[in-house]
């Protein structure tokens, strides 16, 4: 932790799913969030990323106090990206740049994939987008990103209604 603090200093050090880390890595990030504030100088500003409630689970015991105080209360409240479906494109976008992308833009997507990218679960929420990023950037997919370059797991409906249940729906247009 101390090392990533010091890679970070004068920008951001973000910290994904800080309420996993195990006791010493709490005290680590106590220890490191005290420090910053008794002294000057080029300290990172430190973002946690978490689905849980610290304060609460420092009040039942299962996260350090200390660490939980140092870090403040929630400054926001983001909801997961599976109950935002409609900002995956530009999630997958951005990753994309992210990734380095080496066209000039990121693909164009057609219909059937954004709305494929829409309806589909992502249950691992930012890390499926990010793998499917990694996958086209790997794959070196073309200006339009097409149905061939979606995971077989993302299902595609055509657009088409009708009443069949969801799981049926996917059998039969998938």
């Amino acid at each position: 932790l101390r090392a990533a603090a010091a890679r970070a200093a004068g920008g951001t050090l973000f910290l994904d799913g800080v309420a996993r880390a195990p006791a010493e890595a709490q005290a680590q990030l106590a220890g490191l969030l005290a420090r910053r504030s008794r002294r000057a100088g080029r300290f990172a500003r430190v973002i946690a990323g978490t689905s849980r409630h610290l304060r609460v689970e420092a009040a039942e015991g299962r996260w350090s106090r200390t660490a939980a105080a140092a870090l403040g209360p929630p400054a926001a409240a983001l909801p997961p990206l599976r109950e935002r479906r409609e900002d995956v494109p530009a999630v997958l976008a951005g990753a994309l740049r992210a990734l380095g992308w080496r066209e000039a833009r990121t693909p164009d997507l057609a219909g059937e994939v954004r709305a494929a990218l829409i309806a589909h679960h992502w249950p691992l929420n930012l890390r499926d987008v990010e793998h499917l990023a990694a996958r086209w950037v790997f794959q070196g997919v073309g200006p339009v990103a097409g149905r061939a370059d979606l995971p077989f797991d993302v299902p595609i409906h055509d657009g088409l209604d009708c009443d069949l249940p969801e799981r049926k729906r996917h059998l039969v247009f998938s």
